[in-house]
């Protein structure tokens, strides 16, 4: 629950801790993979510091970033 007050303050967390009482909440890791890469695909401008900063952004290599950027445009 820290992590969770961590992210979306304390007064929140307290406040689903409340009214989800006995609720098991799960949050899929990918659940915004294709989001992600549209976004990825929408932002990425060709040049190495866009590639490095994307990269940086969302934990992924600059090959990655080329990568989804190619299969995104193609389409």
């Amino acid at each position: 629950m820290q992590i969770i007050a961590g992210v979306i303050g304390l007064d929140i967390a307290i406040k689903l801790m409340i009214e989800l009482a006995g609720f098991n909440i799960s949050i899929p890791k990918n659940i915004f993979f294709h989001l992600k890469n549209r976004y990825i695909a929408k932002k990425y401008d060709g040049t190495k510091i866009s590639r490095y900063e994307l990269g940086k952004r969302f934990g992924v290599s600059e090959c990655t970033i080329f990568r989804i950027s190619k299969e995104f445009n193609s389409n």
